[in-house]
C-alpha cells in the first residue's frame, strides 16, 4: 500500500513541474508585449494562473502524504520493536513478513525449530518455501496464494526438513498485520514444532483403531456362534427328516432291488453258459515269419480274423497295420522281447473293416545255435466274444454287488439309527445347555464355545454315518485306498450289535498288532465282513446251550 501511494505522489509531482514549465514558457515575453496584450489576452492570463493554483494544490497534497507515510513507518518500526521484544524471547519460532513480501524479522527460535540461524533466512527469502518437504509443498502454496482480506487467523500444518535432515511437523499460525486505517502492513506467522504431539496422536489412534478392531472382531464372533447355533438346530432338522425319508425310501425299495439281484444271478448264469460255449467254437488261425526274409504266412482261419482275402502277401508291418493303435506299442515290444528269448503270449486289439476285435496270441520263436531268432510260429484265436461275455459279466458283478450292498444296508437299518440317534440326541442336549447358559446374567462364553464345538463334532459323526449309508448303497466302481483291517472290523462289530440281538453271543477280538496296511475298496471290506459276522451270528445263534462264542482273529503271515 505504502509503495501504491509513493508511485502516486511521483505521478502528481512531474504532473506539477510540468504545468510550472509550461506557465514559464507563456510568461517568458517582454514586460511591454505583456502590458500591450492584458486586454486582448485577458483568458490566457486567467488560465496561467488557474495553473498556478493547482500545481500548488498538487504540492501541498504531496507534502501532506509525505509527512503522512513518515508517521505510518514510525508507527511500523514502534510495532515491529514491540513485536520483537517480545518475539525474541519466545518458544516458538516467530516471524513477520511485510505487506511487499520482505522478511523484517524472524525470532532466535528458527534455529532450534529448522538448525537454520535467523541470518540464514533474512539473507536467504527463499529458506522458508525450500525446507517444506516435497510432499506438503502444495499446502504451503495454497497459504500463500491466499488474499489477507480472505481471513483474520489462519491455521495449517506440514512439514520440514532441518538442517540436518530430520523431518519435524510444524503448527503454523498466521495473522493479517493492519494499521489504524485497515490497510495491509504485511502479516505475522508462529510456528511450532508438534512433532511430538503428532507422535502421541497416532500412537492413540493406533491404540483407538485396535480396540475398535477387537470390538468389531468379538462382535462378529458373537455373531457367527450364534449364526453357527441357528444353522446347528436346522441341519438337525434337516438330517432327522433326511433320515427319514431314506429309510422309508429303501424300505419300500428293498424287494425290487431283491428282485433285481436274483434276475442279475440268472443272467449272470447264462452269461457263464455263453462264455464256456463261445470258448467252444473260437476261431483259431496259425501262422509262420521267416525272420530273415520278412515273409509272413497265415492259414485261412487267420486270414478271416483279419478280415481280409485268403493269399493276401503279408509281411510283419502290414501285420502292424491292423493292430490297434493303442495296442501298437505293446505288441510291438512284446514280439522284440520274445525275439530275445521270452515268452509271447498276448491278447490286443485288431481293427478289421473299422470294428474292432479282441485276438489272443501265441509264439514260439527258433534260435540258431549262437542265438539268432530264425523264426517264429504261432496261433491266433479271436477272443472278441469272450472278451465282450466278461465286460457283460463284470457290469452283472458290479450289480450284483450293489444289490447286495441295499439288502446289507436294510439289514442295518436298525444299526444305523442308533448309529444317527447318539450324535442328534448330543446335539439336542448341547444346543439346549448353551441356551440355557445364554439365558443366564453372565454367560460363560468359553462354556458356550465348548459346547458349539461337541454341537459340531456331533454332526460330522452323524454326517459320516450317511456317508457311509450313501456310499455303500451308491453304485460306483471300487476305489482302492489304505485300510486299516482292524478299524473295519471295530466297525463291523459295532454296526451289527447295534443291529442285531447278540444276547447270549460273545463276541471275543484277537486282532494283530502292528498290521500293516492293505490297498482295497474299504466299503467293499466292510460289507464282507459285515456277511461273516451276520453268518457266524446265525452259526452260533442254532446251538442249544451256552457257550456261544464268535472270535475273530488278525495276523500278519510269514511275508509280512
Amino acid at each position: 500500500m505504502a509503495g501504491k501511494k509513493e508511485h502516486t505522489g511521483k505521478t502528481l509531482l512531474m504532473i506539477a513541474c510540468m504545468i510550472l514549465i509550461g506557465a514559464a514558457a507563456t510568461v517568458r515575453t517582454p514586460a511591454h508585449a505583456a502590458l500591450s496584450a492584458w486586454e486582448d489576452h485577458s483568458m490566457e492570463v486567467m488560465f496561467i494562473a488557474l495553473l498556478f493554483l493547482i500545481a500548488g494544490g498538487v504540492i501541498a497534497y504531496l507534502m501532506m502524504n509525505i509527512r503522512m507515510r513518515r508517521r505510518v513507518e514510525r508507527k511500523l518500526r514502534n510495532s515491529e520493536l514491540n513485536y520483537r521484544t517480545v518475539a525474541d524471547f519466545t518458544y516458538d519460532w516467530e516471524y513477520w513478513v511485510g505487506s511487499d513480501g520482505t522478511l523484517r524479522y524472524t525470532s532466535p527460535s528458527c534455529e532450534r525449530v529448522t538448525g537454520y540461524r535467523r541470518e540464514e533466512f533474512l539473507a536467504d527469502p527463499g529458506l522458508r518455501e525450500r525446507i517444506v518437504v516435497p510432499e506438503d509443498r502444495e499446502i504451503w502454496d495454497a497459504h500463500r496464494r491466499e488474499k489477507p482480506e480472505g481471513y483474520d487467523l489462519r491455521f495449517i500444518e506440514f512439514r520440514i526438513r532441518r538442517k540436518d535432515g530430520e523431518v519435524r511437523w510444524i503448527e503454523h499460525t498466521c495473522v493479517p498485520v493492519r494499521d489504524d486505517a485497515g490497510g495491509f502492513m504485511g502479516y505475522r506467522a508462529s510456528n511450532r514444532d508438534i512433532t511430538d504431539r503428532k507422535a502421541a496422536k497416532d500412537h492413540l489412534d493406533m491404540y483407538r483403531e485396535h480396540l475398535e478392531r477387537l470390538v468389531r472382531e468379538r462382535t462378529a464372533e458373537l455373531e457367527a456362534e450364534i449364526d453357527s447355533r441357528r444353522q446347528k438346530e436346522e441341519e438337525l432338522d434337516l438330517y432327522r427328516r433326511d433320515l427319514e425319508r431314506l429309510v422309508r425310501e429303501r424300505t419300500a425299495e428293498l424287494e425290487d432291488e431283491i428282485t433285481r439281484r436274483k434276475s442279475a444271478q440268472d443272467a449272470l448264469a447264462v452269461s457263464e453258459a455263453n462264455l464256456r460255449r463261445a470258448q467252444d467254437v473260437a476261431v483259431i488261425g496259425g501262422w509262420n515269419l521267416d525272420l530273415k526274409s520278412g515273409e509272413l504266412t497265415w492259414t485261412d482261419g487267420v486270414y478271416r480274423i483279419f478280415g481280409l482275402p485268403p493269399g493276401t502277401r503279408l509281411d510283419y508291418e502290414s501285420f502292424l497295420a491292423s493292430v490297434h493303435p493303442d495296442d501298437l506299442e505293446y505288441v510291438n515290444k512284446s514280439w522284440s522281447d520274445a525275439l530275445k528269448g521270452a515268452p509271447y503270449d498276448i491278447e490286443h486289439r485288431i481293427v478289421v473293416n473299422g470294428a474292432v476285435k479282441w485276438v489272443r496270441e501265441k509264439a514260439e520263436v527258433e534260435f540258431s545255435d549262437n542265438g539268432v531268432p530264425l523264426k517264429g510260429s504261432g496261433i491266433v484265436q479271436d477272443i472278441t466274444r469272450r472278451k465282450q461275455a466278461q465286460e457283460q459279466q463284470y457290469i452283472l458283478r458290479q450289480q450284483l454287488a450293489q444289490v447286495s450292498r441295499v439288502a446289507t444296508a436294510g439289514e442295518l437299518t436298525a444299526a444305523l439309527a442308533h448309529e444317527i440317534n447318539q450324535p442328534l440326541a448330543a446335539i439336542l442336549a448341547n444346543a439346549q445347555a448353551a441356551l440355557h447358559i445364554l439365558d443366564g446374567k453372565a454367560p460363560d462364553l468359553a462354556e458356550i464355545h465348548a459346547i458349539l464345538d461337541d454341537i459340531i463334532n456331533d454332526n460330522k459323526r452323524a454326517r459320516e454315518v450317511i456317508r457311509r449309508v450313501r456310499s455303500l448303497l451308491r453304485k460306483e466302481p471300487s476305489k482302492p485306498e489304505e485300510v486299516d483291517i482292524n478299524s473295519v472290523i471295530h466297525d463291523a462289530i459295532r454296526l451289527v450289535k447295534q443291529g442285531s440281538d447278540f444276547t447270549g453271543v460273545s463276541v471275543r477280538t484277537e486282532l494283530a498288532e502292528g498290521l500293516k496296511p492293505v490297498m482295497a475298496d474299504r466299503i467293499q471290506v466292510g460289507q464282507v465282513v459285515i456277511n461273516l459276522f451276520a453268518n457266524a451270528f446265525e452259526a452260533v445263534s442254532e446251538l442249544s446251550e451256552p457257550p456261544r462264542n464268535i472270535v475273530v482273529t488278525t495276523r500278519m503271515d510269514v511275508e509280512g
